[in-house]
């Protein structure tokens, strides 16, 4: 069904007040409908080791498939309703797939001009951090490298504090966050790599260092070494 915009109206009790907002859970619609619009970008998508990350062989044969532990990374939703359960009852969600990155979609999918259901970009390291980091089962740690942990602990992992002042100077629009921007600052980056035709400004260039996905392109076959 269409969506439209949800407005909730709270009343002050005090400015200590604490409240909560209650709604459905998301909903995930799986790639399948994400290629009705994006068919190009899911053209290379399934070329990557992320579909079969939950049927390639070795997943298999250690017993991925039925290890919730494994499940959160490996599918699409693990643990939320209208995630993956297991693969007869939604086969649809296995695998990494477009939501794993941007969030459920079905709103999104069932009404694409609604701005409030577009689905979110996310260039920051913590998004990739999630599942390639050493927070695995031990009996398969060593087939997960800690490239979070070695990303956080690399000068990578934010714009240092010369450039940051360099970005947010007067002369940072038109001279630091064009040139250095495009090797210190992730969003800097990603908005060249994409033709944007305004760059970010520079609190927005200051917040994201040179993170997986400015080298990394997670829509790209790409072969991850140890």
């Amino acid at each position: 069904p269409a969506t439209s915009l949800l407005q909730a109206t709270i009343s002050t009790a005090s400015s200590s007040a604490f409240f909560r907002v209650s709604g459905p859970p998301p909903v995930y619609a799986g790639s399948t409908a994400c290629a009705e619009c994006h068919q190009g970008t899911v053209n290379t998508v399934i070329h990557t080791a992320h579909v079969g990350a939950y049927t390639n062989a070795q997943f298999v044969e250690l017993g991925g498939q039925t290890n919730g532990a494994c499940l959160v990374c490996h599918t699409v939703g693990y643990g939320v309703p209208t995630g993956f359960t297991n693969n007869p009852v939604r086969p649809q969600l296995a695998g990494v797939q477009c939501e794993n990155c941007h969030g459920p979609a079905a709103n999104h999918a069932s009404n694409p001009d609604d701005p409030t259901a577009v689905p979110r970009i996310e260039i920051a390291g913590t998004m990739c951090g999630g599942c390639h980091n050493s927070s695995v089962p031990a009996e398969v740690a060593a087939l997960h490298p800690p490239y979070y942990e070695w990303w956080s602990a690399s000068p990578h992992q934010s714009v240092t504090p010369e450039v940051k002042a360099d970005f947010l100077g007067p002369q940072g629009p038109a001279n630091y966050i064009p040139t250095c921007g495009k090797c210190h600052s992730g969003t800097v980056r990603e908005a060249q790599l994409e033709g944007y035709p305004v760059l970010p400004n520079g609190l927005e260039a200051s917040a994201v260092g040179v993170a997986c996905a400015t080298c990394h392109d997670p829509h790209q076959p790409v072969v991850m070494t140890n």
